[in-house]
């Protein structure tokens, strides 16, 4: 379960509670009184996926200024990574995230180097407004 679900059950419980209490008293939420608010996260939302968009094209262009085989496998790592954020349906893998963005980090260039780490800050933003985070890896 995401934090969404959670916070919509609970919302839809506390709701019922209240309501049961009066008959003749109207809910506390409802989807009119919630509209602004969900509104409000949607465009924000947008926000940091254009925002996370635009350091994807930055860092794409800072790597065609590499030579042609390293620029070729640096593009193909950003693209990779770009999907997995802002082309699934559910919630990127951690673990792919994490190793791209390992990855981009050990064979960047100078040219890359600026434009990878506004990418990274980027990202760090998008884990947090999209509430997922690399899980603690434990060894066995």
């Amino acid at each position: 379960m995401n934090a969404d679900e959670i916070a919509r059950f609970l919302a839809r419980r506390f709701d019922a509670i209240v309501a049961s209490f009066a008959a003749d008293e109207p809910p506390l939420l409802t989807k009119e009184s919630l509209a602004p608010w969900v509104e409000l996260e949607e465009r924000e939302r947008q926000r940091q996926r254009e925002r996370l968009a635009s350091a994807f094209s930055a860092a794409r262009a800072a790597a065609r200024e590499l030579r042609s085989k390293q620029a070729r496998e640096m593009l193909e790592a950003i693209a990779a990574l770009e999907e997995e954020l802002l082309g699934r349906d559910g919630s990127p893998r951690a673990y792919l995230v994490e190793a791209l963005r390992l990855y981009l980090r050990q064979h960047a260039a100078p040219p890359l180097a600026d434009a990878l780490a506004a990418l990274n800050d980027e990202i760090q933003a998008y884990q947090q407004s999209e509430r997922w985070e690399r899980e603690t890896w434990r060894k066995h």
